[in-house]
């Protein structure tokens, strides 16, 4: 019924990067899985499966959410008497923090505004027309133009019609990247993202003076269902102090990095810990796929499962989000393809204010050789807001080893580019963090937290 049940792996190696490998071309395999669609759901059910075939008691709860829904766009350069495609991709707009509640569509004047800086904007008259915005991508995830949504809110009081940023991807690819906060239903504007090539032409159309943007978007909000997979392990202490490992399902588009690294990581780890005598296990394990965090960003991802989980939540010892595991290493230096570099992309280690947990953290990424790794502590960092930040909010030591190439969000994000012994190191040192929190004695990290109410 579904890829990899449990008598195909029964001899395997759980944390083995062929078995693992092929965990990422199976949920590859269905496509993009934005939230709430048909191909979320039946990958969701499938992850399900593979955790029930690892022996873990596995229920998939359903709850709604505000869905976005996409039907159709066109994006037209007009400069003079001639037109050119422009590569605006807004089809996975469902994973964007730029949503838009009804069709839109229109035709209006290009204004560059570089960055979207205050000073910047204030140069142009914006009413009535569409606003140009450049940007790098730093790490590969972060844009400089989506801080709060600064550019796009502020675009948009100004009397702005639509917004048009650069993607930073390779070549002409289509990057779909947040934007700033999303208010669903009541997003003013249309928001799209542009190829680097196709950027450029736009930008140099808005400087002779004569270029205007034709864009159509057909799309609305409708009430969605979406699933939590829960699947637990009980430890031979009964009550506090469990664990909590969590991955993603949902994708922007096949989402080999992002993140079905971390299902497969997920998978592979419940497996692992399931087959260990339960007096060597004595914390409850909670094994969570979650959706909506590409799809829905930042009002699903974890929320759902911690609302419905608050008593549980305030006596975790422990979370490790598992959030983009492998992928080879290659520099964007401004072409069409990225320099594959070797060894590893560099890391970020999202760690909650905690020095015992830093220490392991850092120890953990030197023994597999997870470097360069670049220490982030959260909830400074705000990289993950509906993930590890809402465990960090309340409290709970988290840890998050995430890095992240070039064709992240991309089309391009795809099995071919996630090595299987690089996955291996990654799952295994997730393994020996999980196995350090489940022998430290009940309270021992959780105390080492520094709030954040007192930062």
């Amino acid at each position: 019924m579904f890829g990899g049940t449990a008598p195909a792996f029964a001899a395997a190696d759980p944390l083995g990067g062929d078995l693992l490998h092929r965990d990422v071309r199976d949920l590859c395999a269905f496509g993009p899985r934005r939230t709430g669609t048909d191909a979320e759901h039946g990958a969701s059910a499938w992850v399900a499966e593979r955790l029930r075939a690892a022996g873990l008691e596995v229920r998939l709860d359903p709850y709604p959410f505000r869905q976005w829904r996409l039907t159709g766009w066109d994006v037209e350069l007009v400069a003079g008497t001639a037109s050119a495609e422009v590569a605006a991709f807004p089809r996975t707009v469902a994973t964007h923090p730029i949503w838009n509640t009804r069709p839109a569509a229109g035709e209006a004047d290009l204004v560059y505004v570089g960055s979207g800086t205050q000073k910047e904007l204030d140069r142009h008259d914006l009413r009535g027309k569409a606003v140009l915005v450049d940007g790098k991508v730093l790490l590969n995830v972060f844009a400089t133009y989506n801080a709060d949504g600064y550019v796009y809110w502020n675009a948009a009081a100004r009397g702005a019609v639509a917004m048009f940023a650069t993607s930073d991807a390779p070549g002409n690819l289509v990057r779909m990247i947040g934007m700033g906060r999303n208010e669903l239903d009541a997003n003013p504007i249309p928001a799209f993202t542009v190829g680097r090539k196709d950027f450029g032409m736009m930008r140099r159309a808005s400087h002779a003076g004569t270029a205007r943007i034709r864009y159509r978007l057909d799309a609305t909000h409708v009430d969605g269902v979406t699933h939590d997979v829960v699947a637990t392990l009980p430890g031979s202490r009964t009550g506090k102090d469990g664990i909590v490992a969590c991955a993603h399902t949902d994708s922007m588009f096949d989402g080999a990095l992002d993140d079905a690294t971390g299902i497969a990581g997920l998978i592979g780890l419940a497996h692992h810990f399931a087959a260990r005598p339960r007096h060597r296990r004595p914390k409850p394990m909670t094994f969570l796929a979650v959706t909506g965090h590409d799809t829905g960003f930042p009002h699903l991802g974890v929320r759902h499962w911690i609302e419905a989980n608050a008593a549980q939540v305030a006596t975790l010892s422990g979370f490790c989000s598992l959030d983009h595991l492998a992928g080879i290493a290659a520099e964007d230096l401004g072409g069409d393809r990225p320099v594959r570099r070797g060894g590893d992309e560099e890391r970020l280690l999202l760690i909650s204010d905690n020095a015992l947990l830093y220490g392991l953290t850092a120890q953990v990424a030197v023994k597999h050789r997870l470097f360069p790794s670049i220490p982030a502590p959260e909830p400074l960092a705000r990289a993950n807001p509906d993930l590890e930040g809402m465990f960090v909010e309340r409290g709970v030591p988290s840890v998050n080893m995430t890095m992240a190439y070039p064709w992240y969000h991309t089309p391009q994000d795809t099995p071919d580019k996630i090595p299987p012994t690089q996955l291996a190191r990654s799952t295994r040192a997730y393994r020996d963090i999980l196995e350090a929190m489940q022998r430290m004695p009940s309270g021992w990290l959780r105390r080492a937290e520094t709030s954040p109410r007192k930062r």
